[in-house]
C-alpha cells in the first residue's frame, strides 16, 4: 500500500515550516529517532517543546503517522462493510493527522472531538485543519487537556489512540484503554509504531478491552491469546513519499519509506 499525505495537507504543512531551519528539523528527528528505537515512554523533550520543534516533529512525523493510520482505518472498513460512523474521539490528537485520515476512510463522520494535552500541537492542528476538504476536521472541537485526566462523558462511534500509548507510563496503560472503551461505541483502534515495544503496548489494550468486554478485529482476531510466537511481534507495513523537506529531515537519499506500524 503506497499513501501519500492530501495535497490540502502537504501544501499547509509546507507553508507551516517555512522559515524552520532544516537543521532544527534534522536535529529534532535525531532525538526523536533515538526515542523510537530505544521504545521509551513517558515525557521526552517534546513534551517540553517550543513551536519550532512541534514543526519540525510534524516534518519528521505525520507523513509516516498519517499512512499508518489510514492503513489502519482502511483495514477497518473493509472488516466492518456498511459500518458508517458519524462521530469521533480522537485522544492524543496531536496535529489532527488521525482526523484527517478518518474523514478520508468515512466521509459519513459529521462531529470530531480532538483531545490533545500540547498546546502548540493545537494550535498547528487547527491551522493545518483549515485547509481540510472534509468539514468535520475543520470543525472539530479541541480540547486541552491531560490525557489520564478524568474522562468525558460522551461516547462515540469511533474512538482513535494513535501513537499515544507509548508517551504514556507503562502502569497508565491499561486504565487509559479501559477508560477509552468507556467512551466507544462502535469501535476503538488504537496504533503504534512496528517495534517489539510498540506491539506489545498494542496487545497489552488488547488484552484490557477484552476484559473490558469488547472483540479484537486485529491482532490475533477472536483469540484470547496472542499468536505470535517467542521472539516475534505483530507488525505491518505500509509506503508513503518523501518530500524533500521529509529527506532532509531524515538524512535520507530514498524518496519514498516504509513505515512499520502495529
Amino acid at each position: 500500500m503506497f499513501v501519500h499525505l492530501p495535497s490540502e495537507l502537504s501544501e499547509a504543512l509546507a507553508e507551516q515550516v517555512r522559515g524552520v531551519s532544516l537543521s532544527h528539523i534534522s536535529r529534532t528527528a535525531r532525538d526523536l529517532s533515538t526515542t523510537y528505537r530505544a521504545g521509551l515512554q513517558g515525557e521526552t523533550t517534546l513534551g517540553r517543546s517550543n513551536l519550532d520543534d512541534v514543526l519540525a516533529y510534524a516534518v519528521f512525523r505525520m507523513p509516516a503517522t498519517y499512512a499508518a493510520t489510514i492503513a489502519t482505518l482502511s483495514s477497518l472498513r473493509e472488516q466492518r462493510a456498511g459500518w458508517t460512523p458519524w462521530s469521533m474521539l480522537d485522544l492524543g490528537a496531536g496535529l489532527g493527522t488521525g482526523m484527517w485520515a478518518a474523514a478520508t476512510v468515512w466521509p459519513s463522520i459529521e462531529q470530531i472531538v480532538a483531545v490533545e494535552a500540547q498546546a502548540h500541537m493545537i494550535a498547528i492542528g487547527r491551522e493545518l485543519a483549515r485547509a481540510c476538504p472534509h468539514p468535520a476536521p475543520r470543525s472539530a472541537e479541541w480540547v486541552h487537556m491531560d490525557l489520564l485526566a478524568s474522562p468525558l462523558t460522551k461516547r462515540y462511534d469511533l474512538v482513535l489512540i494513535a501513537y499515544v500509548l507509548g508517551w504514556l507510563d507503562s502502569s497508565k496503560i491499561r486504565d487509559f484503554v479501559a477508560r477509552a472503551w468507556e467512551m466507544t461505541k462502535g469501535a476503538l483502534v488504537v496504533v503504534e509504531p512496528g517495534t517489539p515495544a510498540g506491539s506489545a503496548r498494542v496487545l497489552l489494550a488488547r488484552d484490557q478491552l477484552i476484559v473490558s468486554g469488547g472483540f479484537p478485529v486485529a491482532p490475533c482476531p477472536h483469540t484470547p491469546q496472542c499468536t505470535a510466537g517467542e521472539g516475534d511481534w505483530h507488525h505491518f507495513s505500509v509506503r508513503l513519499p518523501r518530500s524533500q523537506a521529509h529527506r532532509a529531515a531524515k538524512g535520507a537519499t530514498l524518496g519514498y519509506e516504509d513505515e512499520m506500524f502495529a
